[in-house]
């Protein structure tokens, strides 16, 4: 945190010199104590100047924004499809079932039919052999 964030009444924020410590700059202290001081404001300087470039660079910040958003519909795309694989595996069971159902239905009613017209020509044979064999008796 840069100093004028911690304490926005402190050096930074005043424009005073004043050292941080209470001392005055006046060589109560040690020019080794300046010099550490000197090196934590430069730091806090160049993190403050560094977070305000962040703030303004509003291009860099939409394409992060941009990045985030074509990710996120990357995810959701690879969930739908995903989604319909599964759902599409699921109709093509259920037809296959459903084909094997009527494959097996076909069949009985093919020979139920079958076995009805059997019979059917049966009687037919039958009727004209009787019609056949009351002709002949009447003709002869």
């Amino acid at each position: 945190m840069t100093t004028y964030e911690s304490d926005p009444t402190g050096p930074v924020a005043s424009g005073s010199l004043a050292a941080p410590h209470g001392g005055a700059l006046n060589g109560e202290r040690g020019a080794d104590e300046l010099r550490v001081d000197l090196s934590r404001l430069r730091t806090e300087l160049g993190e403050t100047v560094e977070a305000l470039v962040d703030r303004l660079d509003v291009p860099a910040r939409v394409q992060g924004k941009a990045r985030e958003v074509a990710d996120r519909a990357k995810e959701t795309a690879a969930q739908v499809v995903d989604q319909a694989q599964q759902k599409a595996q699921l109709a093509q069971q259920k037809a296959q079932e459903a084909g094997h159902l009527v494959a097996q239905k076909v069949p009985d009613v093919v020979r139920e039919r079958s076995g009805r017209t059997a019979a059917l020509a049966g009687v037919v044979v039958l009727v004209g052999l009787l019609v056949a064999g009351v002709l002949v008796r009447r003709s002869g």
